[in-house]
């Protein structure tokens, strides 16, 4: 670690800061549950909706909790979902020049797509019915300035959420029309060629009706030179202005009364540089495209007799697309150096209702009942050659799913409460599977908080794992759902008016995990149920926050994830981690924002290894002038610290190389 990181470490420590934001402990005045999400976001104080579906402060929770505020993505610049996910505590995310993946507790193994953490807009999944991706760089399909707060769920929530909710939930509360009060101009300029512009109107109408609309447009020309010596041989390894990208955002809300609808779209093209799959190395055909979009119509009433009542009804839409050149074509026999470019064109339509009702019975339990349902038209998989032409590939199949579930709270004794939950669900192509999921939390006294959790939770093969048949590839018909157990216990306790530190051991036990495997006898690749892994662990955290504005967090994460066949460390697993956010006030209304993410060594899927860094990032904004204008200077990778992630096997590379020091200046102006 360089003399400077350190110093700043050490002296940030030294004041005793390490604060979480959105964690005051003021009491909002009215009952949590007759708030809305959106007005909650507004309340200073610890609360978290998406846990057991309903308004309950995070030491509640039958979850560990996390709470990402406007305030902390604007102070400290985080362009991205991504961005802001390196600072929670137990989270990390690693980039392959393509995407962004979150890792949970040190799982995120290379070539995964995602699926075991679902993310999602005010409550509406967004990952795909393909791949079951969690869209969380440039990709994900909602610009940050309109996110009011971002909730991370750690552990299994499959009880609620059904399939995929495996490790975590991550859940992000957008912004309210009414709270926007009118129009926002926002551009942004950053290195390597990168900028956005967005343009935004909210407000509530005369009518009560609340209205927010948004449009975000961004791109990058990207780093112009990147250096592989593994193609030492093309261009001496180079790749010259290959790491482009640009895209869009739209995004539209209509509030009366207890409806509301939504409308999302979202769509990213980039370049990739560093010619993965036995590519053409150096050729900017090489794109990848993304394109997701939903429309979700919700209503939520709350009757006198505490009696709630939540529908919702959704359509979705993914479209990918990937180009891949090759310096030869697949004809019988290969034409060596005749050129083609393999394209690969993947397409999900999905349909959805969900209902839910909750009521207080015997003046203690409070019930919820809920069940949801999905059908998927349209999946989609079709791969082709462009020039000689020719289909590989085309696959098109249907599923459903179906769940339902029951959930309790219940106090016990004084202080103790009992948090337990069932669901059932129902796969089209795939056995049943019943999760449970309990919590004991009990309140010592008014600052201490203790809770035993348990949990279990499914991943059901997504299209792409079950449907990829073409030449050389087979479906396996015994392929199951991967399973996982977790038990944690966590304390938190206030130390005093300023500071509180929390700690948490979990132990999980993964089962049926899914991967690629070869049979010999055909020659032909599959994916099965190949094994089973084990996390255990420990957090650290200690977060403050103090009257004059000065807040911050200092937090650390051990995690121990092995194979439980080979018994060795899963790849990209680091067994350490570190967190630091400090956010001060300086003169003249400016804010500003350090963090420090550091990271120990991770085995590649190779068996090589990458090892510990630590990025430490800057930013400094203003608050808004008399003239409603206000900007922000952002350095992320300050001190430029080379540092490189695991790929999968099929790379090239056993880890690709980050990018160095950025700035980003933007302004915005509201009117």
């Amino acid at each position: 670690m360089p003399g400077r990181l350190l110093a700043c470490l050490t002296a940030a420590v030294a004041v005793g800061v390490a604060p979480a934001a959105g964690q005051s402990q003021t009491v909002p005045p009215a009952p949590l549950k007759r708030l809305s999400l959106e007005d909650l976001a507004q309340v200073e104080v610890g609360i978290v909706y998406g846990a057991s579906q309903r308004a309950q402060r995070t030491t509640e929770a039958p979850s560990s909790v996390t709470i990402i505020t406007c305030d902390d993505i604007r102070q400290f610049g985080y362009r991205t979902l991504a961005d802001a996910l390196r600072s929670v505590h137990g989270l990390y995310v690693t980039n392959d020049r393509a995407y962004d993946f979150i890792g949970v507790r040190g799982f995120n193994r290379p070539g995964d797509f995602g699926g075991r953490t679902p993310v999602t807009i005010n409550g509406h999944r967004i990952n795909d019915a393909v791949y079951d991706s969690n869209f969380a760089g440039t990709e994900f399909p909602l610009d940050m300035a309109l996110v009011e707060r971002i909730e991370v769920i750690r552990g299994p929530a499959s009880s609620l959420y059904g399939n995929n909710a495996f490790f975590a939930v991550i859940n992000v509360v957008t912004r309210r029309g009414g709270n926007i009060g009118g129009a926002e101009l926002s551009a942004s300029g950053a290195t390597f060629g990168a900028y956005d512009g967005r343009v935004t109107y909210g407000s509530r109408l005369a009518g009560g009706a609340e209205v927010t609309v948004s449009g975000t447009i961004a791109g990058s020309a990207g780093p112009a030179r990147l250096v592989y010596p593994e193609f030492k041989m093309v261009n001496d390894g180079v790749a010259d202005n290959m790491n482009g990208e640009s895209g869009g955002s739209l995004f539209g809300e209509v509030r009366r009364g207890d409806y509301a609808l939504a409308a999302v779209y979202g769509r990213r093209s980039k370049h990739v540089p560093n010619a993965p799959y036995g590519t053409l190395f150096g050729d900017p055909t090489y794109t990848t495209a993304d394109e997701r979009a939903f429309v979700d119509l919700r209503y939520d009433h709350e009757y006198a007799n505490q009696l709630d009542i939540r529908v919702r009804a959704y359509y979705d839409h993914y479209a990918g697309r990937q180009q891949f050149p090759y310096e030869y074509n697949y004809g019988v026999p290969p034409l060596l150096g005749d050129r083609t470019l393999n394209i690969e064109l993947d397409t999900a339509r999905s349909l959805g209702a969900e209902a839910q009702v909750s009521k207080t019975l015997w003046g203690r339990h409070e019930v919820m009942l809920g069940s949801e349902f999905r059908w998927d038209p349209l999946l989609h998989l079709r791969n082709l050659d462009d020039d000689p032409p020719n289909v590989w590939r085309d696959n098109r199949d249907n599923a459903q799913t179906a769940g339902a579930y029951i959930q309790d709270t219940v106090p016990l004794t004084a202080g103790l409460a009992l948090n337990a939950g069932l669901r059932y669900d129902w796969f089209s192509r795939f056995r049943s599977t019943v999760t449970p999921r309990a919590a004991l939390i009990q309140s010592a006294g008014h600052d201490t908080t203790v809770k035993l959790l348990y949990g279990q939770a499914v991943r059901a093969p997504n299209y792409y794992e079950y449907g990829n048949i073409m030449p050389g590839y087979r479906s396996n018909p015994d392929l199951q759902p991967e399973t996982t157990r977790a038990l944690e216990l966590a304390v938190e306790h206030g130390i005093n008016a300023h500071l509180r530190a929390g700690a948490a051991m979990f132990l999980s036990d993964i089962g049926r995990l899914i991967g690629q495997a070869y049979d010999p006898e055909t020659g032909e690749f599959y994916n099965d149920n190949l094994g089973g892994a084990r996390a255990r662990g420990a957090e650290l955290e200690i977060q403050g926050r103090w009257a004059n504005g000065l807040r911050g967090r200092l937090s650390y994460t051990f995690a121990d994830c092995t194979d439980t066949t080979t018994g060795y460390r899963l790849s990209n697993s680091p067994m350490h981690l570190m967190q630091l956010s400090l956010a001060a006030p300086l003169r003249g209304g400016l804010t500003a924002g350090f963090e420090l993410h550091a990271m120990g060594s991770r085995k590649t899927a190779r068996g090589g290894n990458c090892g510990a860094y630590a990025v430490a990032n800057l930013a400094i904004s203003s608050a808004s002038s008399a003239s409603g204008a206000e900007w922000s200077l952002c350095l992320r990778n300050l001190l430029n610290t080379r540092y490189a992630d695991p790929v999968p096997e099929d790379f090239q590379q056993d880890a690709v190389r980050q990018d160095g020091r950025t700035i980003q200046l933007k302004v915005t102006h509201r009117l």
